[in-house]
């Protein structure tokens, strides 16, 4: 889902209060989730769930299944 179609899915559903931002562990998904979290609504709580190692499919690939850690933006 792309920021342009899910922006105006935040604004009609006042439900969702969290967005989960799930990007690569790297400097283009770090870069990234900045962006997205910027363009974001102030009344949403974003949170970035991290991979352990450079991306999602790593972690399942080693058998990892945890998040790492958690930033708020």
């Amino acid at each position: 889902l792309s920021l342009h179609d899910a922006l105006p899915i935040f604004a009609n559903h006042k439900n969702i209060r969290k967005i989960y931002l799930c990007l690569d562990n790297d400097t283009a998904g770090n870069a990234a989730c900045e962006n997205l979290a910027e363009k974001i609504p102030n009344d949403k709580v974003v949170m970035r769930l991290r991979p352990v190692k450079k991306d999602w499919n790593e972690c399942l690939t080693a058998g990892i299944i945890c998040f790492g850690f958690f930033n708020n933006f």
